[in-house]
């Protein structure tokens, strides 16, 4: 064979090789199999066609190196299935905060949330809708305009404020009526 078009080819089978790392690493099976059908095909062309000892042996260390790629494609972790719960989603139940229901959580629950807002007699305080509503996430009003949110869970300020859409985010309650809502406990 030329040996010109011989080393053009070899280039390529080694720079596929370089590719089916690439992607083996980035978990592409897929795509890694192309390139190893590729090199396997070039390979081949090269076997029948190459002439004298360099390039016999040549051809017989781009095998080397082709197995070794086809090794990594065979360590791709197989991509995981969706879980049952991805295929058939609940859906998020949105929750309405009224008194009523805020009546319904604990009363340390209230106790920390009425803490957290104390420090300024007209704040207010929207309750996150999402969740089981148990121990909800809250943001609280200031009247100097600033807005501070907290974990429901542990009554520490959040650094993301909660989002201010309507299906996400309750109406407003005053430090009175959670101060009411205590008191009837």
């Amino acid at each position: 064979m030329d040996p010109d078009q011989f080393r053009k080819t070899r280039i390529t089978i080694n720079e596929l090789c370089a590719d089916i790392k690439f992607f083996a690493d980035k978990n592409d099976a897929e795509t890694s199999n192309k390139k190893l059908s590729r090199a396997n095909l070039l390979l081949e062309k090269l076997l029948l066609q190459a002439e004298g000892e360099i390039q016999k042996r040549s051809v017989k260390n781009l095998g080397f190196t082709i197995n070794a790629a086809s090794a990594l494609i065979d360590k791709i972790k197989p991509g995981k299935k969706p879980s049952a719960k991805a295929n058939n989603p609940t859906p998020t139940k949105i929750i309405n905060w009224e008194e009523e229901s805020l009546s319904q959580l604990p009363d340390t629950f209230l106790s920390r949330v009425f803490t957290n807002m104390n420090s300024d007699q007209d704040s207010k305080v929207c309750f996150s809708t999402i969740g089981k509503g148990i121990k909800p996430s809250y943001q609280i009003y200031f009247t100097d305009g600033k807005s501070s949110p907290f974990s429901g869970t542990s009554h520490k300020p959040l650094k993301r404020k909660l989002p201010d859409t309507p299906d996400k985010i309750s109406q407003p309650f005053s430090l009175s009526i959670i101060k009411s809502i205590i008191e009837k406990k």
